[in-house]
């Protein structure tokens, strides 16, 4: 493994800017351990930011990466990821921090754009030990980077080998006393079992500028890819090819799953779709299809704050078919 150290170095300057970021942690002892995730590059992740012309990277090498960096504005109805440029949320913030009202200057401090450093993390605290995406305060992620970046530890402290990271957590204190990280004796860590899959954060839409969980708040538009469309065209060959790769879900009638019901509710699933699936915890929910596989569907409840719902092709069932638009494919 080789992590982009040059990408870790502007991170690593960044995330002592501003020590306002916030992580949703428990009062107490976290216990974390961090992962890395592998991307390839894309033209336009220079556009994007992820990447500067003078790191000499080209588009099409593959990099392992640790986080992503996404400011969000917390309103009073719901977080959303700064959509920057013509951005509604940091005017209005830049107006109260110039009044000459504390009050105001204080619910300016509150709506300013506060950085999160997103990355692949499972909490060894919890039964389920799942790959999970989290944030970590601007402060968090500079001290783990600081042990990252120390070559008495290194990268090896890093993914299902590593070591576990200790965050105390007390909201009592200042934010510049908030938190505390250890990193975990390497005899006392331990052993994880199974596979993991870490998730490209640069391809994930709910860390995209204007995304919100909140869909009254939610500006982010999706935009097709090169390779995005190069999935689409190949998915919807293997379906009309007669020989398509994924016999194993064929029926007898050479139907795919994902395209079951087509006559009664007029065609495959796409992007936008709204539909509806069974989930042990919350039951019977219902949500917009955002990134769409051969296999699976993401499927965004809209609910406050919610997650993205991994669902598989077989187990969701149309509700209403959504508005034709680009989007995003998974491979």
């Amino acid at each position: 493994m080789a992590l982009n150290t040059k990408r870790l170095g502007r991170s690593q300057r960044s995330s002592k800017i501003n020590l306002s970021g916030f992580f949703r942690l428990v009062d107490g002892k976290n216990v974390v351990r961090i992962f890395t995730f592998k991307h390839k590059v894309q033209k336009s992740d220079f556009v994007k930011g992820f990447y500067n012309k003078d790191d000499d990277i080209k588009a099409g090498k593959v990099f392992d990466e640790l986080e992503r960096e996404v400011p969000r504005h917390f309103t009073e109805e719901g977080v959303i990821n700064c959509p920057k440029g013509d951005c509604e949320w940091c005017k209005e913030a830049n107006e109260l921090l110039n009044s000459k009202s504390k009050k105001d200057q204080k619910a300016g401090k509150q709506l300013a754009a506060s950085k999160g450093f997103y990355v692949n993390l499972i909490d060894l605290q919890s039964n389920d030990r799942e790959m999970q995406i989290g944030t970590l305060p601007s402060m968090v992620f500079s001290d783990v980077l600081s042990y990252v970046c120390d070559p008495e530890f290194g990268e090896d402290i890093l993914g299902v080998n590593g070591r576990d990271f200790l965050i105390d957590r007390d909201s009592k204190q200042v934010p510049a006393k908030m938190y505390v990280v250890k990193i975990r004796d390497e005899k006392r860590c331990e052993k994880l079992e199974g596979e993991y899959e870490p998730e490209d954060l640069f391809n994930v839409s709910a860390l995209e500028p204007g995304w919100s969980s909140n869909e009254d708040l939610n500006k982010y538009v999706s935009e097709e890819t090169d390779n995005d469309k190069v999935t689409r065209i190949t998915d919807q060959k293997a379906v009309e090819s007669k020989e398509n790769p994924f016999n194993d879900d064929v029926d007898k009638n050479q139907r795919l799953p994902w395209d079951k019901g087509k006559e009664e509710d007029g065609g495959v699933f796409e992007l936008k779709d709204i539909v509806k699936f069974d989930d042990e915890e919350e039951g019977t929910l219902q949500g917009c299809i955002v990134e769409l596989s051969s296999t699976v569907a993401a499927i965004q409840t809209g609910k406050k704050n919610s997650y993205i719902f991994d669902v598989g092709i077989a187990e969701i069932t149309l509700v209403k078919k959504g508005k034709k638009s680009s989007g995003r494919r998974r491979s």
